[in-house]
């Protein structure tokens, strides 16, 4: 087992490499400017030597352990990422040292989150995926381009700029679109989570309120604020409580809350720093930019993290679309509204695990599985052999479809994972064939001859370690 770990870490060295190199920078500016004492070149000239000499180290390191044969040739996606982590790395280094080479009114958080996208675009995933960084980013970059050109003054040197006042009337305009483009974007974003159960509506309502009065528009004793600002948090505290007791708890409301409170510290930063409705808006508005791209590259991060449903959003949140254990009368649903085939390959038997995906109590989609005892030598390993699964070719719109088949597949995984069961096994044409492999599936890939010169791609088989 411990072998298998090490060999299955030494196959993704190379996936693991390339977010090091990401890091690389800010950390060696750090060790640099403890050590390069006497030193007399500039601080970021001495990290571009220390970066340079630690990667061609680490990709001496690499060469001779493929020499030797104890590390593999990288294979073209490999390849792509590690082109990836140094293009990161570049973009990284940059940022880290904007001030120390009087670039800060050039290269930003918004331009360095842009290139990695594009460069991520190009090289990898062929898809745009990250929406909110895609919306936001250019966004931010114009607003920030847009205020050093009328302005002279950027985020980094606003403490020590005297900004030309010619142009505040119409920098009042777009900081007003801008922070309604904020708000707005991070609302939508939290009504698609669709939480209205009490504690919640009570929250967002209380935070809503604190915003308004917040704002000084009218006189609000001081004890009011502060009772709000004890009051909301425990009332969010009480949540996260009364879901984890309850069960109920995913980490869909984390995101939620982390919407509802920056957008708590937009309308206070309006207030205390800005004064907005006073038309007190200036070039301190770009911090509200900063905190907020910060924020939405967290939740970006954290979604693959706590493995949120990247498909549920927003049609899979409809409380229609539910998933049951097969009974006979949904047995019966799925034999009428697919055929006498598909039904065939459902059992209800103790080794069987089925469940059917339901919107407005109509079948949508299935999944069956049956515990499979391997033969000798491999009569120790225990399979959950997925015998088929389905969607409705109606839910294939919009990604649903996937979104469906996500859920099936992670609820039956959950299932066996709590019986002996060692393994996940089963088959996927092309349809399917990314969800499988977003969901950590290997593959073999399985042809049908016609004839001996035309080989047809039939399918795929699919293989997963529980």
């Amino acid at each position: 087992m411990i072998g298998s770990v090490i060999v299955k870490k030494i196959q993704k060295i190379y996936y693991i490499l390339t977010y090091i190199f990401f890091i690389y920078p800010p950390f060696i500016f750090g060790l640099v400017e403890i050590y390069k004492e006497g030193n007399k070149m500039e601080t970021h000239i001495v990290t571009l030597i220390v970066n340079i000499i630690l990667i061609l180290v680490l990709l001496l390191i690499c060469g001779l352990l493929i020499y030797y044969k104890k590390l593999h040739v990288p294979s073209e996606r490999e390849i792509k990422y590690l082109v990836f982590g140094f293009v990161g790395n570049i973009v990284v280094y940059f940022y880290t040292f904007q001030n120390d080479m009087n670039i800060y009114n050039i290269v930003n958080t918004y331009l360095v989150l842009l290139i990695v996208l594009v460069v991520h675009y190009f090289l990898i995933s062929k898809k745009i995926t990250v929406w909110e960084l895609w919306i936001l980013m250019p966004i931010f970059l114009f607003v920030d381009y847009l205020n050093i050109a009328l302005t002279g003054c950027g985020f980094s040197n606003e403490f020590n700029c005297n900004p030309r006042t010619q142009f505040d009337l119409f920098l009042y305009f777009v900081y007003s679109i801008l922070l309604i483009t904020i708000i707005g974007y991070y609302s939508y974003k939290i009504y698609l989570y669709k939480y209205l159960d009490i504690l919640k509506i009570a929250n967002i309502s209380l935070i809503l309120i604190a915003s308004f009065l917040i704002q000084d528009l009218f006189y609000v004793h001081d004890d009011i604020l502060m009772t709000l600002a004890i009051v909301i948090p425990f009332l969010t505290i009480i949540d996260f409580i009364v879901g984890i007791v309850n069960k109920s708890y995913t980490h869909k409301v984390l995101l939620y809350y982390i919407r509802t409170y920056t957008l708590w510290f937009v309308f206070f930063f309006m207030s205390m720093e800005l004064e907005f409705f006073k038309g007190g808006a200036d070039n301190r508005t770009l911090i509200i930019m900063v905190v907020i791209s910060y924020v939405s590259l967290g939740i970006v991060i954290l979604k693959p993290l706590l493995k949120i449903d990247i498909y549920s959003d927003p049609i899979l949140q409809n409380k229609n679309i539910k998933l049951l254990k097969c009974t006979e009368e949904l047995l019966k649903q799925v034999r009428n509204k697919y055929s006498s085939e598909h039904a065939k390959k459902i059992t209800l038997d103790d080794k069987t695990y089925t469940l059917v995906a339901l919107d407005k109590d109509q079948v949508i989609g299935f999944i069956s599985t049956t515990l499979i005892e391997l033969e000798p030598p491999l009569d120790k390993v225990v399979e959950a052999h997925i015998n088929i699964i389905e969607i409705k070719k109606e839910y294939y719109q919009y990604g649903v479809a996937n979104g469906v088949a996500e859920r099936l597949i992670k609820k039956t995984e959950t299932y066996f994972k709590n019986t002996e069961a060692t393994q996940i096994y089963g088959w996927s044409t092309n349809a399917l064939i990314h969800l499988w492999n977003n969901l950590g599936y290997t593959f073999t890939l399985y042809t049908k001859l016609d004839d001996k010169t035309k080989p047809n791609i039939q399918e795929y088989g699919i293989l997963k370690k529980l």
